[in-house]
């Protein structure tokens, strides 16, 4: 074998070597990921442990969820708990979006061989406290919250002490706890370079307050910040709604005359449509996030499921090293959005030069 590291442990290379199996491999089973068998990781753990290589028991408990003994029960348990203001219950069928969330939740826990559990507080006769005490029973490790998204930032009332916690996007003013989010001011970015590669001048940004305090105002930096940097867009303000009712949008509208508008979807787009305004035939539209493939519209796919499975993996992170309730220094996982074409976005660069 070779020579142990200057620290005096053995190195992956030497522990691969000494297995016969590659350095991914060994890399895998210390971490406790998917991708070996249960026979071949044992034999690693053997033989990291005979080589001096200080494994962290917790690592492979948390991270795989192997089976204890030869029950077959997961030894990590961890559940989904959407709030109140969730309209529906787990798996939230009827809402597209939320919907994804769930489904990247599902397929990380199942990845990772660990208890799949998912709660909906406004479940018939379910409170905070009755909660608690069903997450405990269950012998529940860790929680993800789920909350409506595009709602307001939440004072959260809900006892996290005795859980390890995450969040699925940044929603809560209070307690402070670790979340998964999509990077809304890099997916701006993106927005605003189209609207100019496609032909666009005069873009205007429609957001509702709540949604734009949930994201730290990020959609707006990024979009008057490229709206300076970018010489051939003309300024227009944004308009900023209190409801889903946009109200005063139409004279908004009437006043800057934008040739493309970003906004939510729901309810911007729907607004226009009440307005009479016709889209695309007199302004294009885009989505600043993807509910739905089938509406075919220009907008950020944001990921929900990769926001999701990030955020499991921020709960287990905090199981592993045994922090519960608030951490002392939350921290937020950014996702990247990507790009979508749609029919709400037609090509106007050939149409000007004409």
């Amino acid at each position: 074998m070779e020579k142990e590291n200057q620290a005096g442990k053995a190195t992956v290379r030497e522990i691969a070597k000494a297995c016969g199996v590659s350095r991914t491999a060994v890399s895998w089973a210390l971490s406790g990921k998917p991708g070996v068998s249960e026979k071949t990781r044992q034999r690693i753990l053997d033989a990291a442990v005979a080589c001096g290589y200080t494994v962290d028991p917790k690592v492979s408990q948390v991270m795989s969820g192997i089976a204890g003994g030869k029950t077959g029960k997961p030894l990590t348990q961890i559940a989904l708990v959407s709030a109140k203001e969730v309209n529906a219950p787990p798996p939230y069928k009827e809402n597209f979006l939320l919907n994804r969330f769930y489904l990247g939740f599902e397929r990380r826990v199942n990845q990772l061989g660990i208890g799949l559990n998912a709660f909906w507080l406004a479940q018939k006769g379910m409170n905070d406290r009755r909660m608690v005490d069903i997450l405990k029973a269950r012998g529940i490790d860790g929680v993800v919250f789920l909350f409506e998204y595009g709602s307001a930032l939440k004072e959260f009332n809900f006892d996290i002490s005795q859980f390890s916690v995450s969040s699925i996007c940044q929603f809560l003013k209070a307690p402070k706890i670790d979340s998964a989010d999509v990077d809304n001011h890099n997916c701006m970015f993106m927005v605003m370079e189209n609207v100019r590669q496609y032909g666009y001048k005069r873009p205007g940004l429609v957001v509702k307050e709540t949604a734009v305090e949930r994201s730290n105002h990020a959609w707006e930096s990024a979009f008057l910040y490229k709206q300076m940097k970018l010489d051939e867009l003309e300024s227009i303000p944004v308009f900023w709604s209190k409801g889903e009712e946009m109200a005063g949008l139409a004279q908004w509208y009437e006043r800057y005359k934008p040739d493309v508008i970003i906004g939510h979807e729901p309810p911007t787009l729907g607004a226009l449509r009440n307005l009479g305004i016709p889209v695309p035939d007199e302004v294009g539209f885009i989505a600043l996030e993807q509910h739905n493939p089938k509406w075919n519209l220009a907008c950020i796919d944001a990921h929900p499921g990769m926001i999701a499975s990030a955020a499991v993996d921020l709960v287990l992170e905090r199981v592993r090293d045994g922090v519960k309730g608030a951490p002392v220094q939350p921290k937020t996982v950014l996702i990247d959005g990507h790009w979508v074409d749609g029919i709400t976005l037609p090509d106007r660069r050939h149409s000007r030069s004409m």
